[in-house]
């Protein structure tokens, strides 16, 4: 696992050289009162949708490297879970909602298409670090594609 220290650069880096960016859908109130958003990570050219956990409304922000990590977050937690039922028990979603089981297939088809994509070792900033606003969330919010050194 990469250092916290490691991870706002390694981002950086990854979106330069995969030269992504994204595209924010309009907000839906199906998804809003659950918290997520639908978006889009463009990597050359080749478009993967996400739903991601947007609960302090980051996503309008437009950061690229903070839209990385929620993209890398949501596959991890495809990734960790044995089952759709285990995924919205984590996730705090109803297994029973249709909404759930899109963002759950969606989600899965597309953490498939981003592991193939980038690197191995492209690791998040951990959501706990978010959740209980920490430096490392600061630092991240504030993370910019911008070189100082120029």
């Amino acid at each position: 696992m990469a250092e916290q220290s490691d991870i706002i650069p390694s981002l950086i880096n990854v979106i330069r050289a995969f030269e992504i960016s994204f595209r924010n859908f309009d907000r839906t109130p199906e998804l809003d009162k659950i918290f997520y958003r639908k978006l889009a990570a463009i990597f050359k050219g080749t478009e993967i949708l996400f739903f991601v956990d947007d609960e302090y409304e980051d996503v309008d922000q437009g950061n690229p490297v903070f839209l990385l990590n929620m993209v890398l977050l949501e596959a991890e937690s495809i990734v960790i879970t044995e089952s759709f039922e285990d995924w919205c028990a984590d996730a705090g979603l109803s297994a029973d909602e249709a909404i759930s089981r899109t963002i759950y297939h969606t989600n899965q088809k597309s953490s498939t298409t981003l592991k193939k994509l980038l690197p191995p070792g492209v690791t998040p900033v951990p959501y706990y670090e978010i959740e209980f606003g920490t430096s490392v969330a600061t630092a991240l919010r504030n993370a910019t594609l911008h070189d100082p050194s120029k």
